[in-house]
Parts: C-alpha cells; sequence; structure tokens
C-alpha cells in the first residue's frame, strides 16, 4: 500500500504552468545552486513545503531540507 498521494490529489500552492517553469529553472541549475533554489521554495511555503517542493522539483526531501539548512547559514547583509 502506498502512503503517497499523488500531487494533483494534494494542495497545490504554485499552477500547474509554474511548477513547469520551477522544474525546468531548477533542472537548469548546478547540484548545489538547485538544492538552495529548492530549499528557498520550502521556506516560502512553510509547512508541507518541503514535501510539496520535492515533488515539484523531482528531488528526495533530504535535499530539500539540506538546502533549508544552507540557506539558512547563509551570511546576512547588514
Amino acid at each position: 500500500m502506498d502512503n503517497k498521494t499523488p500531487l494533483q490529489e494534494k494542495k497545490r500552492f504554485y499552477s500547474r504552468e509554474t511548477e513547469e517553469t520551477m522544474r525546468s529553472f531548477y533542472n537548469s541549475l548546478n547540484e548545489k545552486d538547485g538544492r538552495r533554489y529548492a530549499g528557498l521554495e520550502a521556506l516560502k511555503i512553510g509547512h508541507g513545503g518541503r514535501s510539496y517542493i520535492a515533488e515539484v522539483l523531482g528531488c528526495s526531501r533530504r535535499t530539500v531540507s539540506k538546502g533549508v539548512s544552507e540557506v539558512a547559514e547563509l551570511p546576512q547583509k547588514k
């Protein structure tokens, strides 16, 4: 029994067109930048963002979580 619900049955934060654009952009980035982009998008969404972005971008939730950590560690401009 698969506990995963297909994306079309879950709440969408972005339109399908936007998701496709996000996926294309993510795939154009190098590994580090892609991870950070995924993390930033997840942070914008908040609760449920990591799973949603992982599914949209076709990466693991672990990748998104690592990106969230990396974005949080970026130096803050004063």
